[in-house]
C-alpha cells in the first residue's frame, strides 16, 4: 500500500473488456468497501504496481485450464528479502502475482451452479493471501483450525454449500482484514497523478448473490397414501425449488429404498427398488 492506495495491474492474459476483468473489478470493488485503503488499476509495468493479476498460461489455447500444475485453481506469489536482523523488505514488485486458472469454476456447485461465483470465490481466496490472510489449516503460528469450512473463511480448503450465496470474504475474514488494514471510514486517498481510483471507474453491483435453492418434496393431496381395496391408484410427487437462485436449471436423482415388508409391482410385473 502506498499513501492509502493499493495499486494493481492486469497483464495481457486479462483484457480490459473480458468477463474475467469485470469479475476482478467486482472482487476489488467489494473489498474496497471493507478496508480503508483504496484500489487503483495501473498499466502493466507502472512504477507503482504492487501486484500483477493474470490468468494461468495455456499450452493449448483451445483448452482452458481448471487448475495450476494439476493442483490448485489459483496461486499468490510473493518475494521478500530477509536481513540479518530479521527485518523483511518487499522484493521485486514484478514477483508479486495473483494467477488463476482459466476455467477455475470448481466451486460453482457451492453457488447454485454459477461459474461466475465459483470463479470469484477463487479470486477472493487469492486476494486474501495478497492482503495477509493464510489458510486456517496452516499451523505455523499456532492458530490452526483444520475443520472450519468455506462458510467460516474463504481461505479454507473445506468446501461447503455457501449459506448466503456470496463468494466474498466472510465475517471472520473481514475482521482479520480490518485488523490488518483498518476498517473503511469513507475517507478517500489520492492516487498518483494520472491514475483513478477503482471506485471512480463505474458502478459495481455488489449485492449479487448465488444462493443454492432448497428442494422440498411431498405427495400431491397430502402425505398419506391409502392402499385401494381393488384396482390400482396413482400417487404423484410434487417437487418445489425455493429460497435461492432459480435461474439455473438443476437435475435431481430420485432414489427410493423399498422396505423389506413392502411388496409392490410395476406394470411389467417386477418389483424395482427405485423409481426413475
Amino acid at each position: 500500500m502506498t499513501d492509502g492506495v493499493i495499486y494493481v495491474s492486469f497483464d495481457e492474459t486479462i483484457s480490459a473488456t473480458s468477463s474475467k476483468r469485470s469479475w476482478w473489478d467486482y472482487v476489488l470493488a467489494y473489498t474496497d468497501t471493507l478496508i480503508e485503503p483504496e484500489f487503483a488499476v495501473v498499466p502493466l509495468g507502472h512504477a507503482k504496481t504492487q501486484v500483477i493479476i493474470q490468468e494461468a498460461p495455456r499450452t493449448d489455447p483451445n483448452t482452458p485450464r481448471t487448475t495450476l500444475d494439476g493442483e490448485s485453481s489459483g496461486i499468490y506469489r510473493s518475494s521478500w528479502l530477509t536481513y540479518d536482523d530479521g527485518t523483511l523488505e518487499r522484493g521485486d514488485p514484478q514477483d508479486y502475482t495473483i494467477e488463476i486458472a482459466a476455467d477455475a469454476h470448481h466451486e460453482s456447485s457451492s453457488f447454485a451452479g454459477s461459474s461466475e461465483a465459483g470463479w470469484t470465490g477463487v479470486a477472493f481466496h487469492e486476494l486474501g493471501h495478497a492482503l495477509g490472510l493464510e489458510h486456517p489449516h496452516e499451523s505455523g503460528d499456532g492458530d490452526v483450525d483444520a475443520a472450519i469450512d468455506t462458510n467460516g473463511t474463504v481461505m479454507s480448503y473445506v468446501d461447503a454449500i455457501d449459506s448466503d450465496g456470496n463468494p466474498a470474504f466472510t465475517p471472520l475474514d473481514i475482521q482479520a482484514l480490518q485488523q490488518l488494514h483498518g476498517q473503511e471510514t469513507g475517507a478517500r486517498s489520492t492516487p498518483v497523478e494520472g491514475v483513478s481510483l477503482l471506485s471512480d471507474s463505474g458502478n459495481h453491483d455488489l449485492n449479487r448473490t448465488w444462493k443454492t435453492p432448497s428442494l422440498s418434496v411431498q405427495f400431491e393431496g397430502g402425505s398419506t397414501i391409502q392402499e385401494p381395496t381393488s384396482g390400482t391408484s396413482t400417487a404423484r410427487l410434487v417437487f418445489t425449488r425455493y429460497d435461492g437462485d432459480l435461474s439455473e436449471a438443476a437435475s435431481v436423482l430420485i432414489d427410493f429404498d423399498r422396505h423389506e415388508d413392502l411388496n409392490w409391482a410395476g406394470k411389467d410385473g417386477r418389483s424395482p427398488g427405485f423409481l426413475p
